[in-house]
């Protein structure tokens, strides 16, 4: 180990709050172009140390993200790091880590985000119950002509089923139009019969009889 790498471990050591601050002071700025170590899977205060003492003294930008399916990562540690591993850098350049994050949902305030729980098949009101628990508030309920099940089944989502959702932005559920009545078919003028003759015999009323 460099010197003066030894005395930044021991500052940082004897300051274990904002370590990563009191070494971008300490250690002396690294002239010329570096590998830029390898940080993944490190606490986000591992990756800042370990860039801090191997001479990076620009910006690092922590930035929630979601690594793939079928990365290990812990959550709350770098799975992802801008410049990559190995990269020539200056020590004033800046860097960018993904921390990796719960796979369903991520973000805070305003970026909060979700992904969309399968509601299609459910009654609007079983959907809203659903979404409404998982923090998503504002719903536009629309009448599609694709959807089949009536005008209280959801038939599809926006954003659909699995992808990033965020809770305060308007989401849409899509359901069928109502069902149109069938057409009555109209009732059937009486025809006179032809068969049958008007009563000669048949006496007037008395209604009808003349008082002269």
């Amino acid at each position: 180990m460099r010197k003066q790498e030894w005395i930044a471990a021991l500052v940082c050591v004897a300051t274990v709050s904002g370590c990563s601050e009191i070494i971008k002071t300490v250690r002396p700025k690294r002239t010329g172009s570096f590998a830029l170590p390898d940080v993944k899977g490190m606490t986000v205060s591992e990756a800042k140390t370990a860039l801090a003492m191997d001479g990076v003294t620009g910006t690092i930008d922590v930035r929630d993200n979601i690594c793939g399916t079928e990365d290990p990562t812990p959550v709350g540690h770098v799975c992802y790091q801008s410049p990559g591993a190995g990269q020539m850098v200056y020590g004033d350049l800046p860097v960018q880590l993904g921390v990796a994050v719960p796979k369903d949902h991520g973000g805070k305030g305003k970026d909060a985000w979700i992904l969309m729980p399968d509601v299609r098949g459910k009654s609007v009101k079983e959907a809203r119950a659903i979404l409404g628990k998982a923090g998503m508030k504002d719903l536009v309920v629309t009448q599609d002509t694709m959807c089949q099940d009536g005008p209280d089944v959801v038939c599809e989502t926006s954003p659909p089923t699995g992808t990033h959702a965020y809770l305060h932005v308007q989401n849409q559920l899509y359901v069928g139009e109502p069902k149109a009545k069938p057409p009555q078919d109209p009732k059937p003028e009486k025809k006179p019969d032809k068969d049958k003759q008007p009563d000669k015999d048949k006496k007037p009323d008395d209604a009808s009889k003349s008082i002269f």
